[in-house]
């Protein structure tokens, strides 16, 4: 069971393409949150669940922001137990992957399967949100071992300078969301071009890396790439509910929230969100 061992490493990855428009031009996933009565600024940095151990190194002013934070927020509270065995129930699921395929379907999604290196009786019982996973972090150009996720980097950062970690929702919410996203129809599309895929994923952890939100916001502009319906599960009803969890900590103590990019961007964004509610959100350089 070598992909449960991986399971911190898989599970939140599948989030990690997902970025929206913004209006903004400012290059920087760091935003510095202060206005409306704040006491100490918080802060509010976009990541991306996967990449490659050369490709990105924290810099400084995150850092120095994370020092400055009384606590680290992130999506899922990963130093939480609990939470991590939720994840390995989650990974496996009561059903085959292939159930409600027609025969030709599965033909297909088998011969597919084999451009990612695998045999359809490997992941027949995994959840669709495991498989899912596992396929992306076949997108990355570099060894699996090779990997890094950046939450969990900044989260080790934090631990160290012995901050409080909370998360912004449960296993068991993004499980369920995730559910409502991942259609049968999704995982066909997945493992239906590979090449196609590993190139994308590849553009957007460039534009990640180089923090060039107008070619973040030139690659998503694709309507292929998440429908209205989809986006709206996956980032609008999630930013809405971290957004009053956010509010209830940003008055009284400094906060580091560090979320998908995704979440940053749009008009639905968090950045936008929290300046709506009257906080000012300024993008932090140095």
């Amino acid at each position: 069971m070598k992909i449960i061992s991986r399971l911190i490493f898989l599970f939140i990855i599948v989030f990690s393409g997902l970025f929206m428009a913004q209006k903004t031009t400012e290059n920087t996933l760091l935003w510095k949150i202060t206005g409306k009565n704040v006491k100490k600024p918080s802060y509010l940095f976009g990541t991306f669940h996967l990449l490659c151990n050369n490709q990105y190194n924290v810099k400084d002013n995150v850092k120095k922001a994370i020092d400055a934070s009384d606590y680290f927020v992130m999506e899922i509270n990963f130093s939480d137990p609990n939470e991590l065995m939720e994840m390995q129930k989650m990974l496996v699921a009561n059903k085959k992957i292939t159930e409600g395929f027609s025969e030709d379907e599965t033909r297909q999604f088998s011969e597919n399967l084999n451009h990612f290196g695998y045999k359809i009786e490997d992941v027949e019982n995994f959840s669709p949100i495991a498989l899912y996973s596992m396929l992306t972090m076949k997108f990355a150009n570099c060894a699996q071992n090779d990997l890094k996720m950046i939450d969990l980097e900044l989260m080790q950062l934090a631990l160290k300078q012995n901050k409080k970690v909370i998360g912004l929702e449960t296993t068991k919410l993004q499980t369920a969301m995730f559910e409502k996203f991942l259609s049968k129809e999704e995982l066909i599309k997945l493992v239906s071009d590979f090449d196609k895929g590993k190139k994308e994923f590849e553009l957007m952890q460039n534009a990640y890396v180089k923090e060039n939100l107008a070619e973040i916001k030139k690659l998503m502009d694709n309507p292929e790439t998440m429908s209205e319906e989809q986006k709206k599960i996956m980032l609008t009803e999630r930013n809405n509910i971290w957004l009053e969890r956010m509010m209830e900590m940003i008055p009284q103590n400094s906060s580091f929230f560090a979320v998908g990019a995704a979440h940053l961007l749009g008009d639905d964004g968090m950045i936008a969100l929290l300046r709506g509610k009257g906080y000012t959100v300024e993008p932090v350089f140095k």
